[in-house]
């Protein structure tokens, strides 16, 4: 339980994060870059049709947000798994105030993990919630027969290893 409140306590930090870089540092940001654009390219000798400037440009203007992550992309990834995280405190939640609370917290992080634009994470959350429906059933019944779960597993587990060899092999 510790480590579930730990990792949504810091989850609930980014999320406040991410709402103040949304709401109130990017606009500062963009119109204290547009008032000094010229100068600040010209004190490095930069031309201002040049690559540099544009890609630049582009990461200031761009509405991602990233926490306190370096990159959206990472702060997505840890949205997903705070998620996880909600949702195992959600589940395991016997008051209703503790669920009330899962519940606004889950809403926080999936409204911070939209602001970060991460398609990838996204994808990721998505793709896991798809194969936890499809586990489901599958899971019940490696349960119920563990000598054949314990045989899939190390199937599994050796054709991953033959894919990364054979890969590797092939891809030099």
């Amino acid at each position: 339980k510790l480590v579930l409140a730990v990792i949504l306590g810091s989850a609930g930090a980014n999320v406040a994060e991410c709402l103040d870089q949304r709401f109130v540092m990017q606009a500062a940001t963009a119109d204290q870059y547009r008032s000094n654009r010229d100068e600040f390219w010209a004190r490095q000798g930069i031309p201002l049709d040049s690559y540099e400037v544009t890609l630049f440009e582009r990461r200031v203007y761009d509405k991602a947000v990233s926490g306190f992550f370096a990159h959206s992309n990472v702060a997505g990834a840890y949205f997903i798994l705070a998620l996880a995280c909600g949702f195992v405190v959600l589940v395991s939640a016997r008051q209703g105030g503790h669920r009330i609370l899962a519940w606004l917290l889950m809403l926080m992080l999936a409204l911070a993990l939209i602001l970060t634009r991460s398609r990838g994470a996204i994808a990721a959350g998505c793709l896991g919630v798809l194969v936890g429906l499809i586990c489901r059933p599958v899971f019940g019944f490696l349960r119920r027969h563990p000598r054949r779960a314990w045989l899939w597993g190390w199937m599994l587990t050796v054709t991953a290893l033959g894919a990364v060899v054979v890969c590797g092999l092939l891809r030099g």
